[in-house]
């Protein structure tokens, strides 16, 4: 009969094996981005996804802009804190959804679909790279 001791390293190893297996998974197609409101006006904190396959924080300063819609400045970085990518986003409300792009000396680079999660005051966004 296991010891409690063995059956907390056997639940600790299992959980360790599992979050391994997630870092490992590739999902190419999925892209994600969650912008959260800060204590400043106009500014939000950002985790973003690019299919599991590199991730990292960000800023976003509001330009012209009331809550989740209008035009931003987004910097977004990678987890060693470099410069990964630096966009003009637009976010307009439509109903209860909110469509974003992102775009580069005034290209649209990508464009997404979100909708706010009220009580985090945050914005979830699905999105996609535009080709090329």
């Amino acid at each position: 009969m296991p010891t409690e001791a063995n059956r907390q390293l056997a639940i600790a190893l299992a959980a360790r094996d599992r979050a391994n297996a997630v870092k490992n998974i590739k999902v190419p197609n999925v892209r994600l981005v969650i912008y959260t409101k800060t204590r400043t006006p106009g500014t939000f904190s950002v985790i973003w996804n690019y299919g599991n396959i590199s991730s990292g924080p960000g800023l976003v300063i509001g330009l012209r802009a009331n809550d989740f819609e209008g035009l931003f400045r987004a910097h977004h970085f990678s987890k060693d804190g470099f410069v990964s990518e630096n966009y003009d986003m637009n976010i307009i409300k439509s109903d209860n959804f909110h469509v974003v792009s992102w775009s580069v000396k005034g290209s649209v680079q990508a464009q997404g679909l979100g909708m706010l999660v009220e009580d985090a005051n945050s914005l979830v966004v699905s999105w996609t790279q535009l080709n090329k």
